[in-house]
């Protein structure tokens, strides 16, 4: 039975940890003008400026050399309704998140007096998580296409993700932006994953140790 539930406890640290990856790297990774707009709107700080528009800079380098002009390009229906889609995807991953944030400080108030048991769900639930997070990573780095289908088919079964090469959401966002994107996700949980492995197999042996003198 405690097996069980370090293993359920395992997978739901897992996930945790991987949201938590997901919003740091939202948060802190590099992004253009015109993928900052977007991205404000999907997260409910804004709407999309000029009436769910972007202004994208342009050099007209014919008429006025080194000079900059604004260009406005509009998203299209289509685009904009996909959009609202990965809003409210968004929207149940941030309750997800905070609701298993949640999960974890309750749990760690609760079993605070059995530090030694805690320890052992951080070493089981970080070995579940570097192995998924190695798993999802090589998956992403060596079939990409495959996963990246895979994730709209599941969050987006209505199908409504599927856009030109050369529509302005796709130029905003290239397969390239996604792939960066989920390789750092699952590299700064491996890496958070291993601290807590190594932290929680340090205290552990330190507890064995005391133990046997």
């Amino acid at each position: 039975m405690a097996k069980a539930i370090q293993i359920i406890w395992g997978i739901i640290f897992t996930v945790f940890l991987f949201l938590l990856g997901y919003k740091l790297m939202l948060l802190f990774s590099p992004l253009t003008m015109e993928q900052q707009q977007t991205i404000d709107y999907l997260r409910g700080k804004q709407e999309l400026p000029l009436q769910k528009s972007l202004l994208i800079n342009k050099i007209d380098t014919e008429n006025n050399p080194g000079q900059h002009e604004q260009e406005i390009k509009y998203y299209t229906e289509a685009e904009i309704l996909h959009l609202q889609d990965v809003r409210a995807v968004m929207n149940k991953i941030d309750y997800l998140f905070y609701g298993l944030l949640l999960l974890n400080v309750f749990l760690l108030s609760y079993f605070r007096s059995r530090k030694l048991e805690l320890l052992k769900w951080l070493k089981a639930g970080s070995m579940i998580a570097i192995i998924s997070a190695v798993a999802i990573f090589l998956a992403i780095l060596f079939g990409f296409n495959s996963v990246f289908t895979l994730f709209h088919y599941l969050f987006f079964p209505q199908g409504n993700w599927l856009f030109p090469a050369d529509s302005l959401l796709i130029k905003t966002f290239p397969p390239d932006f996604f792939m960066l994107l989920g390789l750092r996700i699952f590299v700064l949980s491996l890496l958070l994953a291993t601290t807590g492995y190594m932290l929680a197999r340090h205290y552990l042996q330190q507890n064995t140790a005391r133990t046997a003198y």
